[in-house]
């Protein structure tokens, strides 16, 4: 009996010597994609780390000579809070310089954005400014305010300048690093795990398309095994059944681990759309572009789903675009006002967020120092 358990067993150990020794090389190739999953995480994590931290400075210090007096501004206001939020900044800013301010709000149908165009037309204002739309939709109002020497600033665009275009602020370059910035942050999280989609609204807002290609393409350039999907959902769903749409999207979906929202404005809604499609923030995480809605900003407070937003100089921006037209109004170059290479950016998360109870600038002082290049203060 002794000989037989004694055999027995050996037989056992040689048994399992001989598992073991048939599984090393799938335990070995499974520790070596470990390896490889952290350590790009951590490439990602090093290269974002100083985006997490909050810039100090609004990045633009060459002063003008003077600024004008007597100029009225004409700003084309999109449909979306964040438009709305930007407009008020944007009244703040020309209040500071004592330039008069016309706000005309463009909808959000091709119809709709055209006619408020036709309305900058009529208006005749000393400089336009114009959001984010395509310009298909106004392209002959952009012909029209150009032979009447009309300047036009166009922000959060995907258009180079000309064609009645006289300056862009936030272009495509803008959106092409967001969507570069915005792959290393999930990557950084998620490793070579990340099973992302990029949400889109079509040629309403052409920037997120390329924010979302670009997205896609660093993810993939970086991270063979990762996978980045674009959904891209009608313009009219804005402000209505997006999340829901967003919500079918994962439950058909299983696995999607990201999503990359777009405008934080996209995002309400969001949350509640999740948890009745059976989601919670263990399962999927959201990030997004700008700090300007403040339901999206308790969503980031809370951990609800909403992990991080980027933002580039929020309502900055349109202290920035009263910079570009005291310099055009001048005759003086603008490319210090438009070049992307001096706009701050912050990853913003909850750690770091400065409050949730209202919009945040990214620059806290921006105003102060605004006022000293143009020789206010």
């Amino acid at each position: 009996m002794r000989g037989l358990v004694r055999g027995a067993a050996g037989a056992a150990l040689a048994l399992g010597l001989a598992l073991t020794a048939c599984s090393a090389p799938d335990d070995e190739s499974g520790a070596a994609n470990a390896g490889e999953a952290q350590a790009l995480g951590k490439e990602m994590a090093a290269q974002v780390a100083d985006l997490l931290e909050r810039p100090t400075s609004i990045g633009l210090d060459v002063p003008v000579d003077t600024v004008p007096k007597g100029k009225q501004l004409a700003y084309l206001q999109c449909s979306l809070p964040a438009c709305e939020s930007l407009g008020k900044a944007l009244e703040e800013a020309t209040d500071a310089v004592g330039w008069d301010l016309k706000v005309i709000p463009t909808g959000a149908t091709p119809e709709e954005i055209k006619t408020a165009w036709a309305q900058a037309v009529r208006l005749a204002p000393d400089g336009v400014i114009g959001l984010g739309h395509d310009r298909r939709f106004f392209d002959s109002e952009l012909q029209q305010l150009e032979a009447k020497g009309i300047p036009v600033l166009r922000m959060n665009m995907v258009d180079p300048v000309g064609g009645g275009v006289t300056g862009v602020l936030l272009g495509r370059d803008t959106y092409e690093a967001a969507g570069e910035t915005i792959a290393k942050y999930t990557l950084s999280k998620a490793g070579d795990q990340l099973n992302a989609v990029a949400v889109t609204v079509g040629e309403v807002l052409p920037s997120l398309e390329v924010m979302a290609e670009s997205y896609k393409a660093s993810v993939e350039a970086a991270c063979a095994k990762c996978s980045v999907k674009i959904l891209e959902l009608p313009s009219t769903s804005l402000g209505k059944d997006l999340p829901t749409r967003v919500a079918a999207y994962l439950r058909r979906n299983a696995g999607v681990n990201w999503v990359d929202i777009g405008l934080t404005d996209m995002a309400v809604g969001l949350p509640a759309a999740l948890r009745s499609a059976g989601l919670s923030p263990a399962d999927v995480q959201v990030v997004g572009l700008g700090a300007y809605n403040v339901a999206a900003n308790q969503y980031l407070a809370d951990g609800d789903f909403l992990t991080a937003v980027l933002t580039a100089a929020s309502d900055e921006e349109m202290w920035r675009a009263v910079d570009y037209f005291i310099r055009a109004f001048n005759g003086a170059d603008t490319t210090p006002s438009t070049d992307r290479d001096t706009w701050p950016e912050w990853i913003v998360t909850k750690e770091s967020q400065p409050t949730a109870s209202e919009t945040y600038p990214t620059v806290a002082d921006y105003r102060e120092q605004y006022r000293a290049l143009w020789g206010l203060s």
